[in-house]
């Protein structure tokens, strides 16, 4: 059974997790499975990458990739001062789906 999980426009499909881990799993086998998920993903999915980091002088950024189509989009901010990288990921992730709702295509993976 597959569940959904939706926002507005944007939907979760939980379909393609996975119950494995890194560290007790073959490093070829989390590469078969990495590649079998990224070959399930429609053409025409807007598909997003997330990132949140701290530099060793304690910055933080935010940024965001996205691949659609037609055309790429990259967005990169500094965050204040003191963030955590949990609060720096969970930013990227606000402004991708902010992205992703303005967008006119309909399928995205995240």
């Amino acid at each position: 059974m597959t569940s959904t999980i939706t926002f507005g426009q944007v939907i979760f499909n939980d379909a393609c997790i996975t119950c494995i881990t890194k560290h007790n799993q073959h490093p070829e086998m989390m590469k078969q499975l990495t590649l079998e998920i990224m070959d399930n993903v429609p053409f025409q999915a807007l598909i997003i990458y997330t990132d949140g980091s701290k530099s060793d002088f304690g910055w933080t950024c935010s940024e965001v990739f996205v691949k659609a189509k037609s055309s790429d989009f990259r967005c990169t901010f500094q965050n204040r001062d003191r963030y955590s990288v949990f609060c720096s990921e969970i930013l990227a992730i606000r402004e991708a789906l902010q992205f992703a709702l303005s967008s006119e295509l309909k399928t995205f993976a995240f």
